[in-house]
This record gives structure tokens, sequence and C-alpha cells, in this order.
């Protein structure tokens, strides 16, 4: 019992030095501190491109591209960029046509060859723009032609390939 009573009054006494104030001592009496508040937003943007183009042998068709809901910052550039001016489509049986890329919105020529997975061309370029009005970019496909130049006469079939599109954006 007297064991209880001395384990109880010195948990009562160190309850009673916890209440005592204390002192802090600081070896400057007035200091200045500050913190540095930022606040970034991230570059953004709605890239719209049709999933399908279906192409005719007897014309060109057009595929429309488009870029809105834009964020970028001043100073950074959003590009557009395809990978080949020239689509190859397969048929399951390996025959193959090809359609060349001939315009970007009504310019042809000489701006759009060349392109490759290296060196890809750029099709549209945004600068430090807020804006949800859609910036268009369209692209000119020629009609297929026989890839394997064995034939003037396109063989019945569905052949399917691949446009690759990137966007990127860079720091001016």
């Amino acid at each position: 019992m007297r064991r209880k009573k001395l384990l109880a009054g010195i948990c009562a006494a160190a309850m009673a030095l916890g209440m005592v104030p204390m002192g802090v001592y600081a070896a400057e009496p007035d200091q200045d501190k500050s913190t540095t508040v930022t606040y970034s937003v991230a570059n953004t943007y709605e890239l719209s491109i049709p999933s399908e183009v279906s192409l005719d042998m007897a014309s060109e068709r057009t595929q429309t591209i488009g870029v809105s809901e834009t964020n970028i910052a001043n100073g950074s550039q959003l590009d557009i960029k395809i990978t080949t001016n020239q689509v190859t489509m397969s048929r399951s049986d390996g025959k193959k046509v090809s359609s060349t890329i001939t315009a970007i919105n009504g310019t042809s020529g000489i701006l759009i060859t060349g392109a490759s997975l290296a060196n890809p061309v750029t099709i549209g370029s945004y600068e430090g723009v807020i804006t949800s009005e859609t910036k268009k970019q369209t692209l000119v496909f020629s009609a297929p032609v026989d890839a394997d130049e064995d034939n003037d006469v396109i063989e019945a079939g569905t052949y399917t390939g691949t446009l690759m599109f990137k966007a990127s954006i860079s720091t001016n």
C-alpha cells in the first residue's frame, strides 16, 4: 500500500511539473522569417484527331485535326507533327497501297516531304495562348496508288495503315 501511495505521489508531482510555465530562450530576440508561396498551372490542350479516314480511289480526301482548350505558357510552344507524309496501307495478304499527304491547310509541296520518325514535320504550332477556340489543320490525302507498282489497277480488298501524330510542348 505504501508503494502505491509513493508511486501516486511521484505521478502527481510529474503532472504538476508539466503545468509549470517555462521560458524559451532564443539567441536573437527579434527574427524575421519568410515563406515563398508558389502557384503553378500546367500547360494544357485538347487534341482532336479523327480515328479513321476513308480514302477514295477517284479523288483526294481531307482529314481535319483540331486543338482547343489551350493554355500554353508564354515562352512555350505546342507543336503538332506528323512522322510521315506517305501512308502505306496493307491488306491481310501483304498487298500494299499508299497515299501521300499532298497539302496542309491548302499549302502543298515541299513543306511536308522528308518526314520520318527521326525528323517529324510540324503541321501546326501554337505559342503562349489561352483560348477555348478550336484551331484546325486540314491534311489532304491523295487517291491511293499501288505501292508495289506492279499493277495499274488496285486489287479489291480492305487496306489499313496508320498515320502517327506527335504533340509536344517546348520552351522557346
